[in-house]
């Protein structure tokens, strides 16, 4: 299965549409991180810690977004058996 955010997928044929979901992931930093990241900004260079916060939130979004997707799928089959 493929999960994307686009129309299409070049070579792929869409089967179904399954809706609109999103998912949202809040992220928090600590005053260490708040402290060396403000270093960062001073001196320049890229921050691995903000980064690592910033990836994190990431994967946990998609992972919450597969999750929705899953559900769906299911609710949908459930759907179409009590139908028939």
């Amino acid at each position: 299965m493929i999960i994307t955010t686009t129309a299409i997928v070049e070579g792929r044929p869409v089967r179904e549409y399954l809706g609109v979901i999103n998912a949202q992931s809040i992220i928090g930093a600590n005053i260490f991180k708040d402290f060396l990241g403000g270093l960062r900004d001073v001196f320049g260079g890229r921050s691995k810690t903000y980064e690592k916060v910033i990836e994190q939130a990431k994967d946990d979004a998609l992972r919450e977004l597969t999750q929705l997707l899953v559900w769906i799928l299911i609710l949908k089959r459930l759907v179409e058996v009590a139908v028939c």
